[in-house]
């Protein structure tokens, strides 16, 4: 997590920590393969729901009830399970958790598919979390009397001081995380935030014994890219730890905002929480003035599975003023030359109205460049085309 992570959820907990709604919901879904979904161990015991027990009762007392829905399936394609998020977790998610590298790590658009969806409608945040774990099998037994990988683990149990919990050592903490992501980007090499993975595979960590490896179901037994009951807690636990500390510096905020404000003017202050951090709107877009009736945007398109393609732009007048031109099955320029319309190029007359967007349909088969053209009288936008 950078600072720049850090600020945009203390930002989104404190706008439902003010806000005038009744009965705020925080909606965490935790989508991705058998990994999260916890095989070989039990449902409870998968990392989602370790997070859940761990910081509900927290929710509660900030007057927030947490969501946390566990949609992860096994052996499942990317495609169609990535466009389901909101299906099958629930709409307006404010955490989503992706964890599917062992089907689509290195697939870009899955990634950014991910991220619209949820920037569009809430807008949340994504957490991109690896599959598998580490394999400590080959580590000895714990020879402490309870071992740190065990549920009823506590600092006492160990001989250990507790953590005191004020401003600095959180700020102390923060320290660390900012840091440890200067020095390497976590997602760079699935690595976590707080394991030094190294230190974790060589069993120098006195949570990486022998029973860290048993998993959660009758036999103890499970496959090889599933983790451990004990991985699950350790993943939950990161998850929760961080948002432990957001969360402390977040009541600290509405603390001192709320002595110089009253809270109805500051949950209308944080109502766009995305202002303050300038992700008013995730979406690109390319525009023609108003008055501008020569200009064109063309966008090269491959029809192929079906005859339709589907144009939208920001609002529901965003395509009221445009007109369509298709010029199909043209040869595109180089990327140091423009774009010259051909003389077969037509006017696309077989449109739907979608809100939004337009569904221009019965296109021929091939790769063609479709044009959008200013009638005038208002602005015209365009953010994104869809073909299939």
């Amino acid at each position: 997590m950078d600072s720049k992570a850090f600020n945009i959820l203390k930002w989104r907990l404190a706008s439902k920590i003010v806000q005038s709604k009744p009965d705020p919901t925080y909606l965490m879904v935790f989508s991705g393969s058998s990994v999260t979904a916890g095989h070989d161990n039990y449902f409870n015991q998968s990392y989602p729901m370790v997070f859940k027990r761990h910081m509900e009762d927290i929710f509660t007392k900030l007057g927030i009830q947490l969501i946390v829905n566990n949609i992860a399936q096994g052996a499942n394609n990317c495609i169609p399970y990535s466009f389901c998020y909101e299906t099958m977790g629930g709409e307006n998610i404010d955490f989503l958790n992706w964890e599917q590298s062992y089907n689509c790590g290195r697939d870009e658009p899955i990634f950014e598919n991910a991220l619209r969806m949820v920037a569009w409608n809430a807008p949340g945040i994504v957490y991109f979390s690896a599959s598998g774990s580490p394999a400590v099998n080959h580590c000895p037994p714990s020879t402490d009397s309870v071992p740190y990988n065990a549920e009823n683990w506590s600092p006492a149990l160990a001989g250990l001081k507790a953590w005191k919990v004020d401003d600095s050592s959180v700020e102390e903490q923060k320290d660390f995380i900012l840091k440890y992501n200067e020095a390497g980007r976590s997602w760079a090499r699935f690595g976590g935030t707080s394991v030094d993975m190294k230190n974790a595979l060589s069993c120098k960590l006195h949570f990486m014994t022998k029973e860290a490896s048993i998993f959660g179901q009758e036999s103890g037994r499970g496959a090889n890219w599933h983790p451990p009951r004990a991985m699950h807690m350790l993943r939950g636990e990161i998850i929760a730890w961080q948002y432990a500390l957001v969360l402390h510096e977040t009541i600290n905020m509405v603390i001192q905002d709320l002595l110089a404000k009253e809270i109805s003017v500051l949950a209308t202050e944080l109502g766009d929480w995305s202002k303050k951090y300038g992700y008013l709107d995730a979406k690109p877009g390319y525009s023609v003035p108003t008055n501008d009736t020569v200009s064109e945007l063309h966008v090269a398109v491959k029809v192929n599975a079906l005859d339709i393609l589907w144009i939208c732009g920001n609002g529901k007048t965003a395509l009221a003023s445009a007109e369509f031109f298709l010029d199909t099955n043209v040869k595109l320029p180089s990327k140091k030359a423009l774009y010259q319309p051909s003389e077969q190029r037509q006017a696309w007359s077989k449109i739907h109205d979608h809100a939004d967007c337009r569904e221009l349909y019965e296109l021929p088969k091939g790769e063609h460049v479709l044009s959008v053209k200013n009638k005038g009288g208002q602005l015209l936008s365009v953010t994104h085309v869809v073909t299939w």
